[in-house]
């Protein structure tokens, strides 16, 4: 079954379209939230975590909103490469009114922590049992939380809004055998952090107004990507009962030709270090089970590590991921009619304005079916998948003048009015 609607600004409102794939919502009453001292009060910037209380920021008409909460110990050192656990409690009221930083990545330099397992929540001090989407920011090597502007969200779809910083590039996806030979260590320690993420929004958001039996996994890009992939996880069954794709695509790595790849990216580090003369001698012993290569990994500068680039991710490692998976949850698979035009814009920038088009037009097509149809034959089973032609709005490629001025593709989603019949997302 496939819908397709087109409206101006719906990549701003196709993460709020999201958020309404539930039963329809309940009238706005008086929301609760547990106190420390075992009463009751509506939600309010204040509220109480199952590992302390923290303060966030209160905005107009009673939004509500809350940056970098702890869902995660720091991932540094030795727990680099490891399945996160469980934060430290604290006591006093934790300020959660700035944004966080985002998780360690390298752009033009590098930015951001280690200390990256945060969440940002958006809601409202009159909601009570809302549907809640989880969002999955787009990239796997740059991004972060404050993708999408939650407030907006929250304003027009309905819901509690949490954006997730996670492990990126290297520290989200290492398949080294070093660092995968315990059993809950696959190499996909982004997928991790997701998966404890939900946990926490399980057992704390109706203190923030939602509805934990109610979750929506929603990403754009390599958040789309990852999205539709735990839709199909064995590990992830239970932890959220819907899935949106946005512009994601599923393609799963293979993890022994990654292992072999990163050996490659990581070899020259270790010959700087007066390891080894040579890159072969390098990636040969980073090939091995060692607590020697781990010991080191572990030790390396973070910045080195981001410079790497961005590695392989979605690793089929049949723990997390397996290649015969099948969705067990209801998933939106939603692509743009021109889905390739941001892939083009800048290498065909000195081609004729035919050549843009055709590329745009067909490659856009292609686009399309591997992030929508391919997607729904591959994981396709005993629940529902619905797919939707959507329009990011602003200025198609291939409707631009000649002189190409610059185009503006395919931009990061920015939060906008929710202009979608909720009928056409009730997956039930």
């Amino acid at each position: 079954m496939t819908h397709c609607f087109s409206r101006r600004s719906f990549l701003k409102g196709s993460a709020a379209a999201a958020a309404v794939l539930s039963s329809p919502l309940l009238p706005a009453d008086a929301a609760f939230s547990e106190t420390e001292n075992g009463l009751f009060s509506p939600v309010s910037a204040l509220c109480q975590t199952q590992y302390g209380p923290v303060k966030g920021r209160e905005g107009e008409n009673g939004q509500l909103c809350w940056y970098g909460i702890p869902y995660g110990a720091a991932p540094t050192g030795e727990s680099r490469w490891t399945a996160p656990q469980e934060p430290a409690c604290w006591q006093t009221v934790r300020d959660c009114t700035s944004p966080a930083p985002a998780a360690y990545q390298y752009t033009t330099f590098p930015l951001g922590t280690e200390d990256c397992l945060t969440l940002d929540i958006y809601s409202s001090a009159d909601a009570k049992k809302r549907p809640v989407l989880v969002y999955l920011h787009g990239s796997a090597a740059t991004g972060s939380s404050l993708e999408l502007p939650g407030s907006e969200l929250v304003r027009d779809a309905g819901c509690v809004f949490v954006a997730l910083n996670y492990r990126l590039g290297l520290f989200g996806w290492n398949c080294l055998p070093a660092l995968t030979a315990d059993p809950d260590a696959t190499g996909n320690f982004a997928l991790l952090d997701i998966a404890r993420a939900l946990d926490w929004v399980r057992d704390n958001i109706r203190r923030f107004g939602g509805d934990a039996d109610n979750i929506t996994l929603c990403g754009f890009s390599d958040g789309g990507r990852m999205a539709a992939a735990l839709a199909g996880s064995p590990l992830f069954r239970e932890r959220f009962q819907k899935a949106v794709t946005i512009s994601g695509g599923l393609s799963l790595a293979d993890p022994d030709a990654a292992a072999q790849k990163l050996a490659e990216n990581f070899a020259p580090l270790a010959v700087e270090d007066g390891r080894f003369a040579d890159t072969a001698s390098a990636a040969e012993w980073l090939l091995t089970p060692g607590a020697d290569v781990r010991e080191w990994l572990c030790g390396l500068e973070p910045a080195r590590i981001a410079a790497l680039g961005k590695p392989a991710i979605l690793y089929a490692d049949d723990v997390v991921l397996s290649r015969d998976a099948r969705s067990a949850v209801p998933l939106l698979l939603l692509s743009s009619a021109t889905e390739f035009s941001g892939f083009v814009r800048d290498d065909l920038r000195p081609a004729s304005s035919a050549a843009r088009a055709y590329a745009v037009k067909y490659g856009s097509a292609l686009c399309r079916w591997s992030s929508t149809e391919a997607v729904a034959e591959a994981l396709g089973g005993s629940a529902p998948v619905w797919l939707g032609l959507i329009d990011y709005g602003g200025t198609d490629s291939h409707r631009q003048s000649d002189d190409y001025p610059g185009p503006r593709l395919l931009p990061r989603p920015a939060a906008g009015a929710l202009l979608v019949r909720k009928q056409l997302f009730c997956l039930c």
